[in-house]
């Protein structure tokens, strides 16, 4: 992601996706830091990093200006924080503890909010000033405020509250706890005391003044109120100071009502003896405050509750609820909350709904919700002593509950069917390019799931089911003429602006459904936009896109990653079907040549179609397969009679052999060779390219046709890790055995000059190798010639100093000789095999020899005395002359030493007709495969002991399906050879049963 960083002349794009990806990482570094968890610190480098892609977000060309998205974000990285972690670490905690942790979570959230406000810092110079919109910080403190706030407060204010009175009672406490609590409730109204002082202040003065209330008689004045000033250093806020001092001194005095309820102070705390408030008297001042509430709720000219005003409505409230029985109203008022919600929304609320429609009627929903909570607000508050007691001693619905559900039960019953309908109907609008009030449509939204008290029921059935299915009916109508991305596009949009965040996924899923998935096949076989054209034109922008809309559906990408193997699959076989009829016609370039040209094409459409599979299909595993099953189609069929295994070997052989056709440079065959190995992945007869493979690797080393040994060892250690160090083990080691038999040629050198008295006459190079690594080749008892046999003579004497417990083999068919060929014109240098230099050597002795007599003194079969002799008599350089003088060699030929043989060269070489190894090659394989059949069936048997057929069968096929695809006839075969052997036995019950023999 270092594309992020400053760009100077050209900077590439960032989608907001990638960016995003790349912050939600340092904000995990950071909540896991906030958390305690082991990560290191953020580094001056990783800061600049995010601090960078969030300013060249914001700062690309429109539409990849994503600052609205990013402030969105910003937010919404808080909220879910919030609700998946610092909630819920709250919730299951109480009193003390509850405490300890909400101040915790305090201070995290501020670190938080310091450093993601750093991060996003660009936001706030620009864009959020530009916009006046709430900055960063705000927002930040603002979540949890809303979130963590809001739903612990009641809570942590009583467990102040129990603490500051357990002190009272001479308790010790921990007073830097609440100092920290209390500093919440004053930081969180972000500079204003208002949060203080009604969700804190005010309930902890009526407690007091409750508190003292009931111990005035007892105590010395001058000593509470010293305590009380000492509480308020410590940890109370300064402002209180005043109040409670002044609600301490008002209280010990012993007051007497008036007779008529003119003044309704006598509802203030008693000391000794308190008047008894019937139901009407306190209900009929309670009726007074909310009818004022009502007032200021609907506009009219009211003026502000003032504190003096609260702190009689709560402390009616009290009183009646703490009188005895039978004037404890506590149920009755209960009952009388609830009625004046009714009445509210009957007789105002309702009618004002009913007499507009459409966009008007959701305006009026909005203000009439947003007046309720209000109102169920301000009530909780005044009847919040049936709360504390008697609501949580009956089990019944909380104050705010029972407001939410009068609202709930008469208001939104009502009208949701009308709200939602008006709400599609304005989101159609905006589909169709009409502007919006997306505001509006938010807020009605909000209605839908704040209705629901914590559950997403109501939303999910009232609201959201009818509109996925008039999203699916409209899609439906527009899919053909729409471009699909851009559509998820938009309605991703309408989510993050007015829709709830849980109704994204499937809101998504629905539109794909209309737009892809059910026209699936007409987009996909499209003559001219289908994924055939797609791949036939190579459009690689748009399968991308393809694969974008695609890989989000389940099982979407199914079909195109089967349209995907087809067309590989149609392209190599076209590519071998090309290359065999090129063999069979025999072009001009000669035989072999077309299928050169074959491999290096196939390994050009591997880099063409693996170039789609990591950059537009990025690196799916269901292409890998499909590319993957592609190549193992048409890799695995022959051309010209030759098998792919021989081919990918005989093309690994001309790279890297002198003189090869292929002319590349260093870093090129090296990169062939990666791509080579690559191609083998696909090739089920590994085991024949080893075997090919080591042939030509055989020839290479010996002949000294090698270009590079380092490209030669390159190559094997890329099979090795491709193939495991089986498969490469015998060719390891006859790289190894060339270097040792350097070394072993350079001792014998020496020996020779140690030993002056052993002389073999001419210059002798022999290279020893292990029988074990290299191809089995035939090994005749030669006639040697005189000079030859002295040689070996003496080299056998060299190696028996060495060792005592090898045994030499001599392959004379892989031998050369230079010998010197004195011509009537001049004399000639010759370049022959061990073979061709004996049937020469002969002619130094004879003039003339036949057919039998040249056969019978080099001890040589049939078939190599007509090739030797072919290459001398037949061939190019007629070293020997023939009668008849035709052009094959038959039995009954005589032979002569051409004297009059003439070359412009001094020195020429003559080389003897190839043998074809082919079939030698594939016997050699035959036989290691029956090797390998039986130690796997022996292997799976010594550990099963007993099985079955078919699952041996299955199981064999299983453990060399790696190297090989072992034959099921085989394999029976095998087993059958195995039991006569005694490996195994059939079961006598049921012959479909073996048992392993030990």
């Amino acid at each position: 992601l270092r594309v992020f960083a400053f760009a100077t002349m050209e900077r590439k794009i960032i989608e907001l996706d990638q960016g995003w990806e790349y912050m939600e990482k340092g904000i995990m570094k950071l909540k896991r830091i906030l958390e305690g968890l082991p990560e290191p610190p953020f580094s001056s480098e990783e800061y600049m990093m995010l601090y960078t892609t969030i300013y060249n977000m914001c700062t690309q060309k429109p539409p990849h200006d994503y600052s609205q998205q990013l402030y969105d974000k910003y937010r919404e990285a808080f909220e879910e924080y919030i609700t998946k972690t610092v909630l819920p670490s709250l919730k299951e905690k109480h009193d003390e503890f509850m405490l300890r942790e909400l101040v915790r979570r305090w201070l995290n959230h501020k670190v938080m909010v310091r450093w993601l406000s750093r991060f996003f810092h660009y936001l706030d110079r620009y864009f959020i000033a530009r916009r006046s919109l709430p900055a960063l910080n705000e927002v930040g403190l603002t979540c949890f405020r809303d979130l963590v706030y809001q739903e612990v407060k009641a809570n942590a204010r009583d467990a102040v509250i129990n603490l500051i009175d357990k002190e009272r009672e001479g308790e010790q406490i921990d007073r830097a706890l609440l100092k920290n609590v209390i500093d919440i409730f004053v930081e969180i109204g972000m500079g204003q005391m208002e949060l203080y002082e009604l969700d804190f202040e005010l309930q902890m003065l009526l407690d007091s003044g409750a508190y003292y209330s009931r111990k005035a008689s007892n105590w010395i004045a001058e000593e509470c109120l010293k305590r009380e000033r000492d509480r308020v250093s410590h940890y109370l806020h300064i402002s209180s100071e005043q109040k409670l001092v002044e609600g301490f001194c008002c209280n010990p005095r012993p007051y007497t009502p008036t007779k008529k309820l003119t003044d309704l102070r006598v509802f203030a705390f008693a000391t000794m003896e308190r008047k008894i408030i019937e139901l009407d008297q306190g209900w009929e001042y309670m009726e007074k405050g909310i009818m004022k509430l009502k007032r200021i709720l609907e506009g009219l000219p009211e003026p502000p509750f003032s504190s003096e005003e609260y702190m009689m409505l709560y402390t009616t409230i009290y009183n009646m609820c703490t009188q005895k029985p039978p004037h404890d109203y506590s149920q009755q008022l209960y009952d009388k909350y609830r009625e004046a919600f009714e009445e509210y929304i009957t007789k105002t609320v309702l009618p004002s709904l009913k007499e507009k429609h459409d966009e008007f009627m959701l305006r009026e929903l909005v203000r009439r919700w947003l007046n309720h909570k209000v109102m169920v607000r301000w009530l909780s508050r005044f009847f919040h002593y049936l709360d504390r007691y008697f609501i949580a001693r009956r089990s019944l619905p909380a104050l705010n509950e029972v407001g939410l559900t009068c609202f709930r039960d008469l208001v939104y019953q009502e009208v949701k069917a009308n709200a939602r309908d008006a709400v599609i109907n304005l989101i159609d609008k905006e589909r169709e390019g009409e502007q919006i009030d997306r505001a509006l449509l938010k807020n009605v939204i909000d209605i839908f799931v704040e209705i629901g008290m914590g559950q997403m029921e109501l939303y999910e059935l009232d609201f959201e089911l009818q509109m996925l299915l008039d999203s699916g009916a409209y899609y439906s109508r527009k899919a053909s003429n729409w471009i699909a991305e851009e559509c998820l596009k938009r309605e991703r949009d309408r989510v993050s602006h007015y829709l709830h965040i849980s109704s994204e996924q499937k809101l998504v899923e629905k539109v794909q459904h209309e737009l892809l998935v059910v026209y699936s096949p007409q987009l996909l076989e499209k003559e001219h936009s289908g994924c055939r054209a797609l791949l036939r034109d190579d459009k690689v922008d748009d399968l991308s896109r393809m694969y974008r809309l695609y890989h989000k559906i389940s099982k979407g990408l199914d079909p195109v990653s089967n349209i995907f193997k087809q067309h590989v699959t149609a392209e190599g076989t076209a590519l071998v079907q090309q290359a065999e009829d090129a063999a069979s016609s025999q072009v001009a370039n000669g035989a072999g040549v077309q299928e050169q040209v074959l491999v290096r094409k196939i390994i050009e459409l591997h880099d063409k179609y693996m170039a789609y599979v990591n950059d537009c299909f990025l690196n799916h595993s269901l292409f890998h397969k499909a590319l993957k099953e592609a190549f193992e189609v048409f890799c695995n069929k022959t051309v010209a009679g030759s098998s792919s295994a021989e081919l990918l070997a005989t093309f690994c052989d001309n790279i890297l052999k002198k003189g090869g056709s292929e002319k590349l440079s260093d870093e090129a065959i090296e990169e062939t060779l990666e791509k080579v190995v690559k191609l083998l992945a696909y090739i089920s007869d590994k085991d024949l390219f080893a075997e090919f493979y080591r042939k030509k690797l055989a020839r290479r080393l010996l002949f000294d046709r090698s270009a590079n040994e380092d490209h030669e060892k390159s190559i094997l250690t890329k099979l090795k890790q491709q193939c495991g160090a089986q498969f490469t083990s015998k060719m390891e080691g006859m790289v190894t055995d060339l270097t040792l038999a350097r070394e072993n040629q350079t001792n014998f050198e020496e020996y020779l000059r140690n030993n002056t008295n052993v002389n073999p006459g001419i210059d002798l190079t022999v290279t020893v190798l292990t029988t074990g690594f290299w191809p089995s080749y035939k090994s005749f008892d030669l006639s040697l010639p005189p000079e030859m046999v002295r040689c070996v003579e003496v080299f056998k004497g060299f190696y028996e100093t060495r060792t005592k417990h090898r045994k030499l083999t001599w392959i004379y068919s892989l031998g050369t000789c230079n010998i010197n060929g004195k011509f009537d014109s001049k004399p000639i240098e010759l370049i022959v095999s061990t073979y061709q230099a004996a049937a020469l050597l002969l002619f130094n002795n004879s003039d003339r020899l036949s057919y039998s007599e040249i056969m019978t003194q080099l001890n040589l079969t049939h078939d190599d005395v007509v090739r030797l002799l072919h290459s001398l008599s037949c061939a190019k350089y007629k070293i020997l002359t023939k009668e008849p003088n035709t052009r094959t060699v038959s039995t009954t030929d005589n032979f002569e030493f051409n004297s009059k043989f003439t070359d412009r060269m001094r020195r020429i070489k003559i080389p003897l007709p190839p043998v074809d190894e082919r079939r030698k090659v594939i016997e050699d394989v035959d036989k290691d495969r029956r090797y390998a059949i039986d130690a796997a069936i022996v292997r799976i048997m010594k550990s099963r002991k007993v099985l079955g057929h078919q699952q041996l069968v299955m199981e064999c096929v299983e453990q060399l399906g790696r190297m090989f695809k072992p034959d099921i006839k085989a394999i029976k075969k095998r087993i059958e050879d195995l039991i006569t052997r005694d490996y195994l036995e059939r079961d006598k019950e049921n012959p479909n049963m073996f048992k392993y023999l030990a």
